[in-house]
């Protein structure tokens, strides 16, 4: 009888034992599990290709790179840069095809919540489409007091911008110099819209308001001294070089112009830092140099040699007339372009020049008030507006649609990938 219950009492200690040390693995399991906390996570690519998609994020505090992700029916890859940063940019290869990826990043005991993107579909595929979304001055759009269902509805495969993606880049803490490298906007930005930023890759290009770091009123104009343009040293209400933006996005070439080429077609997108134009060479000054000698107008000037063949479209944050300037010589190179979108007024419009490319303007901010300044307009409206392309392996199809439904403003155009040449007649 003694025995029976020396033998029970082991027993019991055994089990008590096993139950203690699974309580214990469990909750060091559950201390080591990150905890959320990372809200600020966004792609983009960082390739002028479809080979591989960025996936960026920022962490409450420094520490190492670490994602996890899969595409669907596939084994899940992890990937883990290490330093520390909080800043995070990790580029993964991708292919082509019509399943999504999900993934999560994660630093320290912090994670994001798990996200999902698309592949980009082979266009090489029968009835296969590539959906790309145009916005323009997201920084004067408030999401709260409009909705951007008709774009999130569309389920795009790529997102653009034609600048003012923030409002500025100052605040009560960062002003001048203090403002150079300050993201605080940035983040912002895609705090304020994680739903699209975190599943479908952003590229887009400065407006001046990517470029602020004072307030232009309390700014004389005047012209920069030769001295001051070269180390500058003078006081602007502009960072000319754009950093916050160079640091933020990390977009293909030297990130504030950029291209990408979509895969298994003709099609070449062109990013340029082109904002304020006329008011180069003074302290309202906001982009980079564009004049033949510059680095700018060599870049584009190369872009489009490199690949004559490609149907070439641009985007870009300034007036379509801003080939005047300089003898005509940068409106020569957009010439060569088939297709340029702007975002440098309020409105949505569509306009052909005198050589037939077309050139069109949209905003997700529309003011009735906004007027196109350009020659011969075929459609101009102030109203909230993106553009929607929908591409095919030979086709782009061009729609300016209106925010509110996503109903379409105006006619839609279709043209050939594949005829580069530009038609010698304009017809509306």
């Amino acid at each position: 009888m003694i025995s029976l219950n020396i033998k029970k009492e082991k027993n019991m200690r055994k089990t008590l034992f096993a139950f203690c040390m699974g309580l214990l693995c469990m909750l060091h399991a559950q201390e080591e599990k990150p905890k959320p906390g990372i809200d600020c996570v966004w792609l983009t690519h960082s390739e002028p290709t479809a080979d591989s998609v960025t996936i960026c994020w920022m962490s409450p505090e420094p520490g190492e790179s670490r994602l996890k992700i899969a595409l669907e029916g596939e084994p899940e890859k992890e990937i883990i840069v290490e330093g520390k940063r909080t800043l995070h940019q990790v580029k993964v290869p991708i292919t082509l095809g019509t399943k999504r990826y999900q993934y999560q990043v994660f630093t320290g005991d912090k994670s994001s919540v798990p996200r999902r993107f698309k592949q980009y579909p082979d266009l090489r595929e029968a009835g296969a489409e590539l959906r790309v979304i145009i916005i323009g001055n997201r920084g004067y759009w408030k999401p709260k007091d409009r909705s951007f269902k008709p774009v999130y509805a569309l389920d795009a495969h790529l997102g653009l911008s034609v600048g003012d993606n923030v409002p500025l880049l100052y605040d009560d803490e960062h002003v001048g110099e203090d403002a150079i490298h300050n993201l605080a906007r940035y983040v912002r930005l895609i705090r304020s819209q994680m739903t699209w930023f975190a599943t479908t890759p952003f590229m887009p290009v400065m407006g001046n308001h990517d470029h602020q770091i004072r307030d232009r009123a309390k700014i004389e104009k005047r012209p920069l001294t030769e001295e001051e343009m070269k180390d500058g040293t003078g006081v602007s209400a502009y960072d000319m070089d754009g950093k916050a933006f160079c640091e933020f996005f990390p977009l293909p070439d030297n990130r504030w112009t950029w291209h990408f080429d979509v895969p298994n077609t003709n099609l070449r997108f062109i990013g340029l830092d082109l904002n304020h134009d006329r008011d180069y060479g003074t302290t309202w000054g906001s982009c980079h140099a564009y004049h033949p000698e510059s680095e700018q107008y060599k870049w584009f000037e190369k872009t489009i040699a490199d690949a004559p063949e490609k149907f070439r479209l641009t985007l870009h944050n300034s007036a379509h007339s801003v080939g005047t300037l300089n003898n005509n010589a940068l409106w020569k190179l957009f010439n060569q372009c088939m297709v340029n979108f702007s975002g440098n007024s309020y409105i949505a419009a569509r306009d052909r020049m005198k050589i037939g490319n077309y050139c069109y303007t949209t905003s997700l901010r529309g003011l009735a008030t906004a007027k196109f300044r350009q020659g011969e307009t075929y459609y101009s409206e102030g109203i909230d507006n993106f553009t929607l392309l929908t591409i095919t392996a030979d086709k782009i199809r061009i729609e300016l649609r209106k925010l509110e439904d996503g109903s379409v403003l105006d006619k839609t155009v279709e043209l050939s990938l594949t005829d580069t040449k530009l038609p010698k007649e304009v017809k509306p």
